[in-house]
């Protein structure tokens, strides 16, 4: 988890300094559109995580030379896959980008579809290493597949702080210089593994039958957030310049949490889950049940805080250098819709991965088919009246009916005892936001309107955090005390303090 939280933090540190360097411009919202394909076919390595690691783990408690014999199957055919997706991408991109960003004419159109098959070089390069990385991850060797996302984010970020002077071009291939030193630095990180995988190409296999059934819905569902991507940047395409890179730059800010901890958990836990849901089911459903119930905690507040101090968050991340005020109250009011939906996103999360672990790939993907048409057909419906804060509203109403859809289908998946019990401790979460949202009202009023010089504003910004997070532990403190306890005693077991400072521990491991 602290590797992806890494990835993370550097990624976003990215968004934040292209913001400064090139604002909301028309290159800035070209550079968006390119992405979206080489995106989605990226989209298709990274689906093998829920599909790869059950499999190998099956054929492992077998033997471990059936599990990289099988292995080397199953990769060889994904990087055939993947080369024909790359290929194919960057051939009809040209036929592709005028679909997609009906807005842009011209000399535009034309730097996107440049800017577009340059990306798939990245694609490319990010996709096999993405795919190469999948046994060191199915045997939970968790920090030399993540190294090799670091190096990633690293040099790529390098690049564009170095090179920026070039314009959006640094950004493009920064990702490009990003993409093959990731390659390069999963090749060192396999080590001696290296000598165990052998490519080999058998479409016939059994195991690789059973991968390609389970590929296909996984990478449908998982393409979800691609599909939306292209409608919501379809429409905003339609819009003034800007409107495409400040719903980006929004989305960006609402999926940065969901990123930093959401995702990272079900990596890191979806190996276990898989275990244990093939052991047996209960074991397995508790501790979804209890990682559900821990989402909601953590992102419920961080819903509700980023929707409160959405313009001033802005201003404080982004206004900068060609990221005038009205970049900000553009990226600030898509932001206020986006917000709701990072709850929904972290849990949307959580319950893929655990239907993935019962290696049922169809559930999640018809949910997220479900949440694309809808957030189409909101977005055709509200553009015209909302203009880009329509794609923002159309895209979280859609994010909440897949998140009610996946828990519908997944508290059918309970006995009745423990489905009732499942939803009894979220209803003693309101209280403590509803203290939490007084709070960061109050101060916002009293401490952040108007607000001018950067470092104080700053300050201010995260005392007002500081005080919304205290007064929501309050709560928690008055409304959920068992839960606490729970969360205490495992940091306390886990977490070894200084020899002498065991006295003062402020709480003990119950029995």
């Amino acid at each position: 988890m602290g590797s992806s939280v890494v990835v993370s933090t550097v990624g976003f540190l990215k968004g934040v300094l292209a913001a400064s360097y090139f604002g909301t411009s028309e290159d800035v919202d070209s550079y968006f559109v390119a992405l979206l394909l080489p995106d989605l076919a990226t989209r298709f390595a990274l689906s093998g995580f829920f599909t790869f690691v059950p499999l190998f783990a099956a054929e492992r408690s077998r033997s471990a030379e059936a599990a990289w014999r099988a292995a080397g199957k199953m990769l060889t055919l994904w990087l055939a896959l993947l080369s024909l997706v790359a290929v194919a991408g960057a051939t009809f991109s040209r036929e592709l980008l005028p679909l997609i960003a009906r807005g842009f004419e011209g000399q535009q159109l034309q730097d996107t579809v440049l800017m577009c098959r340059i990306l798939f070089l990245m694609t490319a390069s990010v996709g096999i290493a993405e795919i190469l990385a999948l046994p060191l991850i199915a045997q939970r060797r968790f920090l030399s597949a993540t190294a090799s996302q670091v190096s990633f984010q690293v040099s790529s970020t390098a690049f564009l702080v170095t090179f920026h002077a070039w314009g959006i071009s640094s950004l493009v291939w920064g990702m490009v210089f990003g993409g093959f030193v990731q390659l390069l630095a999963i090749c060192i990180g396999l080590g001696k593994d290296r000598q165990h995988l052998r490519l080999d190409f058998d479409p016939r296999n059994p195991v690789v039958r059973r991968m390609v059934r389970l590929t296909v819905p996984t990478y449908v569902g998982n393409a979800g957030a691609q599909l939306n991507g292209i409608v919501n940047r379809g429409f905003a395409s339609l819009l003034a310049a800007g409107a495409v890179s400040s719903i980006q730059y929004a989305y960006m800010l609402t999926e940065a949490p969901v990123t930093l901890l959401a995702n990272s958990a079900t990596r890191a836990l979806f190996p276990f889950m898989s275990t244990q849901y093939a052991e047996g089911g209960r074991r397995a459903r508790a501790n979804v049940n209890r990682a559900l119930f821990t989402i909601a905690v953590l992102f419920a507040p961080i819903a509700l805080g980023t929707y409160l101090i959405a313009t001033p968050l802005v201003q404080c991340l982004f206004e900068r250098g060609t990221f005038d005020s009205r970049s900000t109250a553009m990226t600030a009011g898509a932001l206020k819709f986006y917000a709701p939906s990072i709850l929904a996103l972290a849990l949307s999360r959580l319950m893929v991965g655990a239907f993935s672990a019962q290696q049922d790939t169809a559930t999640p993907m018809r949910a997220g088919l479900v949440r694309v048409a809808i957030n189409a057909l909101l977005c055709y419906a509200l553009v015209s009246r909302m203009g880009h804060l329509g794609i923002a509203l159309a895209n979280t109403v859609a994010e909440f009916v897949k998140c009610v859809l996946l828990t519908a289908l997944l508290w059918r998946t309970f006995p009745g005892d423990e489905a009732v019990a499942m939803f009894r401790p979220y209803l003693r979460l309101l209280p403590p936001l509803a203290g939490m949202a007084l709070v960061v009202s109050v101060m916002k009023r009293e401490f952040l309107i108007g607000m001018g010089s950067w470092p104080l504003d700053t300050l201010l910004l995260v005392a007002v955090v500081l005080a919304g997070a205290l007064a929501y532990l309050g709560g928690l403190s008055l409304f959920c005390r068992q839960e606490l306890d729970f969360y205490r005693d495992i940091i306390r077991e886990h977490v070894r303090l200084p020899a002498g400072l065991g006295r003062l521990a402020p709480f003990r491991v119950r029995p």
